[in-house]
Order: structure tokens, then sequence, then C-alpha cells
């Protein structure tokens, strides 16, 4: 039985925005400066942020959850004038997609999305970049892994364990054979070892970004990770900066978690949970359950 204010309150994430000379002038500086939220519909809500840079125009691709399927397709907005505009469906599967990263290499534009209720890891090819991919090959077959960033020649994920209370096994895998490191898994059993968006450099370090879902909390912080050793022997990072919902100030708004960072070309992303009152959920729950 639904708690009574989950029926007309509703938790939901969108993305929030705004310039900044460096990561060590954004968020790790504590920078009073607002975000600017991104819109979402009564339907809808976004996650999941991630920007590339395409022949000088900015582009910020995302997860979007749909309330009535209660399934995420990929979308993506581009930045016009100071602003993103609204983000366009560019992905659709039958099953599940989120976690976009999206990177270019000797001339192709790839996605690679989280695929887990799939099987694998795989990626997608621009078409016509950014609003067509086809599928252009598995990286990882046979695998339930989340939240896939590259490292270099790796490709760092997370294997949920259900069997553990979603805990999650940190593994390596090479990113362009889809072979696992000899010390996999590299981490076991993490609630702080999720990933939270691209590895970013961030004064001379390469920080990785991951999800603090301790004490059961999802979107508790984000934690940022130096790595400071990565080959075929081992893989070593240590967390030097905690991100909260606190920190992240936005007019009118209140952020209740935040999940993933992302940081280019003069610009900082984050995406927050919030709550909202939403009437529209008592129809959507009800035909769930008629039509289930």
């Amino acid at each position: 039985m639904r708690p009574i204010r989950d029926i007309f309150i509703e938790e939901y994430w969108t993305a929030l925005y705004r310039k900044a000379d460096s990561p060590e002038k954004g968020v790790f500086a504590h920078n009073p400066t607002p975000f600017i939220p991104l819109e979402t519909t009564a339907e809808d809500w976004y996650a999941d942020t991630f920007l590339f840079e395409k022949d000088g125009v900015l582009y910020l691709f995302l997860e979007d959850f749909n309330d009535i399927t209660e399934k995420g397709t990929i979308v993506v907005s581009r930045m016009e004038n100071g602003r993103f505009t609204a983000p366009v469906e560019v992905l659709r599967e039958p099953y599940h997609l989120s976690y976009p990263v999206v990177f270019e290499e000797d001339g192709v534009v790839y996605m690679m999305p989280e695929t887990h209720e799939d099987g694998c890891i795989q990626l997608y090819r621009a078409a016509d970049f950014p609003y067509k991919w086809v599928k252009d090959r598995v990286i990882v077959p046979d695998v339930e892994c989340v939240d896939t960033v590259l490292l270099d020649n790796w490709i760092v994920t997370g294997q949920l364990c259900p069997s553990r209370d979603m805990r999650l096994d940190l593994l390596l895998f090479d990113r362009r054979t889809g072979a696992p490191h000899p010390c996999n898994p590299i981490r076991t059993s993490s609630f702080t070892d999720r990933g939270a968006g691209s590895i970013t450099e961030v004064g001379g370090k390469r920080l990785r970004p991951v999800q603090d879902c301790t004490g059961s909390v999802y979107g508790r912080k984000v934690l940022f990770k130096e790595i400071t050793q990565a080959n075929t022997e081992s893989f070593e990072d240590r967390e030097v900066f905690a991100l909260t919902p606190d920190m992240l100030p936005v007019e009118g708004l209140h952020p209740l978690g935040v999940h993933t960072y992302a940081f280019l070309n003069g610009w900082e992303v984050v995406d927050v949970k919030l709550r909202r009152f939403n009437p529209k959920r008592i129809w959507w729950i009800v035909r769930k359950k008629l039509f289930s």
C-alpha cells in the first residue's frame, strides 16, 4: 500500500546548470552563484548529466525518465544564448536507457549509455549527430553493469549485487576488447563507488565523481575521488571532496539529493532530487494497477 503522501507528492530529478571558470571556482569553492534549472514536464524528469562539445556547440545529454512507462530514454539539449534548450529525444529502446556517456574517437562520435536491462555494455554510433544513433557493437556481453565511464584504455563500471542489498562491485574492462581487468572486482560491496559522471581533470588531477548512497539514501552526495593509479596491476583512488545538496544554490528550489556532476567549456551541470505536487499521479497509479 502506498503512503497517502506518495499519491500526490513525488520525488523527481532535474538538471541545474551555471557558468563557472572551473570546478575549483564552482562547486569546490562553494560558489554562491545560483544554478538555472532545466524545465521538466508533469510526466518526465531528467537525470544523468553529460556534456559534449561538437563544432563549437555545447550539448547536454540526459536520461529522460517517464512517469507513465517508468523507463528512460536519452535526450539532448544544446546551449543557445546562455540557456539550454528543451531536451529532444534521440534514443529509445524497449528497455531502460540512462547515463549517456558521449565521446569522439577517430572522427566518429559514440554514445555508451547504461543498458544493463539488455544485459551488456554496448556502443551506439552517431549516424546524424546529435539526433540519430545506431547500434555499433557490444563491448562487454553478459553483464548487468551500471554507470560506465571511460578512463584512458579502460572502462570503469559497477555491477549491482541484489543479493547484497543492491551493493555494487567495481569492475574495469579493456575499452577496445572488453577483456576484464586481472584484478576484477577492483572493489566489492561498496555504497560509495557507483559512477556519478565523466572523469574530470581538476588542477592536474583526474577526479572520478561517484555516488554516496550510504544510509540507504539515493543521491545523498557526490564524492570526488582522485585516481592515483590505474594500470594492469591495480586501481587506486582517494576521496578529495564531497558535494552535498545544500551546496547547490537555486532560486525557489530546495535540492534533496545530488546524483551526477559534469563540467565542460566553462559550464557545470548537476542533477538534483526534488519534490513536487502532481495530481496526475492518481491516474497513472490506477492505470498501472489496471493494465499491469
